[in-house]
C-alpha cells in the first residue's frame, strides 16, 4: 500500500515540479519512507495553492482591464453596427409600446404605461473613449429628432450635427399644448432649427390639436424650393375639421403635397382627410387610417384603387373609420397581397368589413386582430348567414401553417364559425377571443386535440378568452391537462369575465401553465364599490354626520 501510495505521490510530483527521476524507497526504512512522502505532499499542496492564486489573479486582470476583454478585439465597423441594432431595437419597443397601450384603450395621464428606453447609442457612448469615439462616428444611430424635449432644444441641435448628411425621422408631437400655434414660440422654435434640413427629412410624425395647426408645420417645412424626401408620414390630429390641403397655409401647395403622398411607403392617417380622389398612391408597404369619419373618408372604390396600386402592402390597418357609400358584389375585383403580414380591423360598419374580408387575400398573413365589425349589417348583404360565411372564407385563402397570431372580439360569430376559422388555421401560437358568448366546451374540447394525439393548433402557446361565459371551469382544465400530457402546454392562460369561479381554479391552473390571468365581474364590482363614493364627492369622516349604522342599499 506505501508502495502504490508513493508511486502515486512521485507521479503527481513529477509532474508540477518537473522532477525527471524519482526516488526508490525499496531501500528506506517505512517511517523515512513516509516522512519524505509527506514532504512531497506538502509540495504539491504547496504547488495547487499557488496554481489557485495565480488562477484568481489572472481572472481578476481580465475582469478589470479592457485590454484583455474580448470585445476590445472587435473592429470598429462590428461595434458601430452593433449599435446601429441597438438603436433600430429603441424605435421597435416605442413602436410596440404604443401598439399595446392602442390595444388596452385610452391611457389616462397618469397611466402611460413603461417608459420609453434610454437611448441605446447615448448609453453605449458613456462606457469607454474607444466606444464613445464609435458611436459618435457612427452618424445613422443619431437620426431620430423629437421634439419634444423642450427649448432651446440642445439635443436636437447635437443631434442633427451628428447625423451629417444621413435622412432623419422627426417627431412634432404637441398634441397636448392647447396653445395656438402662430403664437406658441416653442414650436417655431423647432421649425427654426429643422427647416435648413429639411432635405434631409424622411419619416415624419406629426400630432397636433387642430389642421390648421398641422398645416402650419407642413407649409413651414415645404417652403422655398426645398423638397421632402419622405418615405413615411404620420398625420394626427385631435380635431378634424375638413380637408388638410384646403388650409390657407398650404395654398397653392396642392402639387408639392400631392407628389410628396404619392412617393411614400408608410402613411398613418388619424382624423386627417386628404383629397382621395386625387392623390394616386404608389407602392404602399404600410397603410394605418384611423377615426375617418363620413364623407372625408375613402369610398370602397377609392380605397381598392389605393390597395391594387400597393401590391407590396405588408401592413395595413383600419380603426374606427367607415367608407363612404357602398359597392355591388361584382363591381370591385378581389386584390391579392403575397406580402400582407399584419391585417387590424376595429370598429367598422358592414360594408367597411365586407371590403376587408371579401377583397382582400393575404396567404402569407401572419397576424390579424379584428374586433367590433359588423357582419350581419349593410344594404349590400342579403342575411346574417352569408355574412358568417365572409370569415371562413377569409381564412381558406391564408396558407393554413401561416397565421399565428389570431384575436377577434366578435358578438354575432357562432362556434361553428370560430371552428371554421381554426380548423383552416393550424399554425396559430396565440389566440384571443371575446364578448361572445356562442363560444362553449366545445370549441375547448376541439383545442384539445385528437385521441391518437395528434393535436389542433399544436404550436398554440397563448389563449385568451374575455367575456366567453359559455365555457366552464371543467372544460378549461380538461383542455390544460389534455395539451400538457400530448406535449404542447399552454404558456400563457387568460379567462377575463368568462363567469369561472370554481374555488381553487387560479391555484390549480398555476400549478400547469406559467402566466396564468382571472378576472370576473365581481372583481370590476368591487374595485368600482371603492370608488364610488370618492367619485360623487360622498367621503364622510367619523366627525361628519350622525353616528349610525346603514346598510348600502340606505346609503344610497
Amino acid at each position: 500500500a506505501v508502495k502504490l501510495y508513493g508511486d502515486s505521490t512521485i507521479a503527481l510530483f513529477t509532474h508540477f515540479d518537473g522532477e525527471s527521476q524519482s526516488t526508490s524507497h525499496d531501500d528506506l526504512p517505512t517511517e523515512d519512507a513516509l516522512l519524505h512522502l509527506d514532504n512531497r505532499l506538502a509540495r504539491i499542496e504547496q504547488l495547487e495553492a499557488e496554481l489557485h492564486g495565480m488562477r484568481i489573479a489572472v481572472q481578476g486582470l481580465r475582469n478589470t482591464s479592457a485590454k484583455l476583454s474580448p470585445i476590445i478585439r472587435l473592429p470598429p465597423e462590428i461595434l458601430a453596427y452593433i449599435i446601429t441594432i441597438g438603436a433600430d431595437e429603441d424605435r421597435l419597443i416605442i413602436e410596440e409600446k404604443e401598439a399595446l397601450m392602442d390595444e388596452d384603450g385610452d391611457s389616462s395621464d397618469d397611466d402611460m404605461g413603461p417608459p420609453d428606453p434610454p437611448h441605446f447609442p447615448t448609453l453605449v457612448s458613456h462606457v469607454c473613449r474607444r466606444w464613445r469615439q464609435i458611436a459618435l462616428d457612427t452618424p445613422m444611430v443619431w437620426t431620430r429628432i423629437d421634439f419634444r424635449e423642450g427649448p432651446p432644444f440642445e439635443k436636437s441641435k447635437e443631434w442633427l450635427n451628428r447625423s451629417e448628411d444621413c435622412h432623419i425621422e422627426v417627431v412634432f408631437d404637441f398634441l397636448e399644448d392647447s396653445t395656438q400655434l402662430e403664437e406658441n414660440e416653442t414650436v417655431m422654435a423647432a421649425l427654426d432649427i429643422l427647416q435648413p434640413h429639411g432635405g434631409r427629412i424622411s419619416r415624419l410624425l406629426i400630432r397636433m390639436n387642430t389642421l390648421d395647426e398641422m398645416a402650419t408645420i407642413i407649409g413651414r417645412l415645404t417652403s422655398g424650393d426645398q423638397t421632402l424626401p419622405l418615405k413615411a408620414l404620420a398625420l394626427s390630429v385631435d380635431e378634424a375639421d375638413g380637408d388638410l390641403l384646403a388650409r390657407e397655409s398650404l395654398h397653392g401647395k396642392a402639387g408639392t403635397l400631392k407628389a410628396i403622398l404619392e412617393g411614400l411607403e408608410e402613411l398613418e392617417l388619424d382624423r386627417v382627410h386628404i383629397p382621395w380622389n386625387l392623390v394616386s398612391f404608389n407602392g404602399l408597404k404600410i397603410l394605418k387610417l384611423q377615426s375617418l369619419e363620413k364623407p372625408e373618408s375613402p369610398t370602397p372604390q377609392q380605397l381598392h384603387a389605393i390597395l391594387s396600386a400597393s401590391p407590396n402592402l405588408e401592413v395595413f390597418e383600419i380603426y374606427d373609420s367607415d367608407l363612404e357609400g357602398s359597392f355591388e358584389r361584382n363591381e370591385l375585383s378581389p386584390i391579392v397581397f403575397p406580402k400582407l403580414q399584419t391585417l387590424k380591423l376595429s370598429l367598422m360598419d358592414g360594408t367597411t368589413t365586407r371590403f376587408a374580408f371579401q377583397l382582400i387575400t393575404a396567404p402569407k398573413l401572419a397576424i390579424l386582430r379584428a374586433d367590433g365589425f359588423d357582419i350581419s349589417g349593410g344594404s349590400s348583404i342579403q342575411s346574417t348567414v352569408d355574412a358568417g360565411k365572409l370569415l371562413p372564407a377569409f381564412f381558406d385563402r391564408i396558407e393554413p401553417t401561416s397565421l399565428r397570431i389570431l384575436h377577434i372580439i366578435q358578438d354575432e360569430l357562432t362556434d361553428s364559425n370560430f371552428l371554421d376559422i381554426l380548423s383552416a388555421s393550424r399554425g396559430l401560437e396565440e389566440i384571443q377571443f371575446g364578448d361572445n358568448t356562442s363560444i362553449s366546451p366545445g370549441l375547448l374540447k376541439w383545442l384539445e386535440g385528437k385521441e391518437d394525439g395528434a393535436s389542433a393548433c399544436p404550436n398554440l402557446k397563448s389563449l385568451k378568452l374575455d367575456s366567453c361565459s359559455g365555457i366552464t371551469s371543467d372544460s378549461v382544465k380538461k383542455l390544460v391537462k389534455a395539451r400538457k400530457a400530448a406535449g404542447r402546454p399552454l404558456q400563457t392562460l387568460s379567462l377575463k369575465y368568462c363567469s369561472v369561479d370554481e374555488e381553487g381554479l387560479e391555484e390549480w391552473l398555476k400549478a400547469r401553465v406559467p402566466k396564468v390571468t382571472l378576472e370576473d365581474d365581481s372583481d370590476e364590482d368591487e374595485d368600482n364599490d371603492e370608488g364610488d363614493l370618492d367619485d360623487l364627492g360622498l367621503a364622510m369622516t367619523d366627525e361628519e354626520g350622525p353616528d349610525v349604522e346603514m346598510t348600502d342599499e340606505e346609503l344610497w
